[in-house]
């Protein structure tokens, strides 16, 4: 009976050893990966993709949300990695984890085509001080980015809308309600 015993704990070992090596060597598991909204503007589809066929039996789960809203799910461990914005700028200090820059990237001014700045190939921030403003989301890296830039340049933005969605703060703009300021990628 000890040696039938054995004999079940050596194969349970083996078992663990061999399922241990798979997900080691890319052959299995599961990782939860969380992500800007605006994941195919940046590539990360395409490294997705490329991932995914390399590594078939490995099970990817997508989170999408904000870079602020982030930053919390893996401080609780609920995501396993995130492609963030201004990674360094916006880590929290407690939060021990490091970061690998994907992609460098600009921030760009959107207008209505009948706006006195549309056609001109740079605008200086402090031009922006009256202009009505479209915010990203308030959790978004881009808003803080936008807030500290226009802080900088001796002012506070006007925000007038807000909206996470790319169409509808380009719809606003195209109306004439105020202008944007977004990735050059989106």
């Amino acid at each position: 009976e000890f040696i039938a015993e054995a004999l079940k704990v050596v194969s349970a070992v083996d078992h663990v050893h061999d399922s241990m090596q798979k997900y080691v060597q890319g052959e299995s598991g599961q990782i939860f990966l969380g992500s800007l909204p605006a994941i195919k503007a940046f590539g990360i589809v395409n490294l997705l993709g490329a991932f995914q066929k390399q590594y078939p039996h490995v099970d990817l789960q997508l989170q999408e949300a904000e870079c602020l809203e982030l930053y919390p799910k893996l401080q609780r461990g609920e995501i396993d990695v995130a492609f963030l914005s201004a990674f360094e700028k916006h880590r929290a200090d407690k939060l021990s984890v490091e970061g690998f820059p994907v992609f460098e990237d600009e921030v760009v001014m959107v207008v209505n085509k009948s706006h006195p700045f549309a056609g001109r190939p740079y605008i200086s921030l402090r031009e922006i001080a009256r202009e009505k403003l479209i915010a990203p989301s308030k959790n978004s890296g881009l808003y803080q980015d936008i807030t500290d830039a226009c802080r900088a340049a001796g002012f506070d933005p006007r925000f007038s809308y807000s909206s996470q969605y790319v169409d509808t703060a380009l719809g606003l703009v195209a109306e004439g309600l105020g202008v944007t300021l977004f990735s050059s990628c989106t």
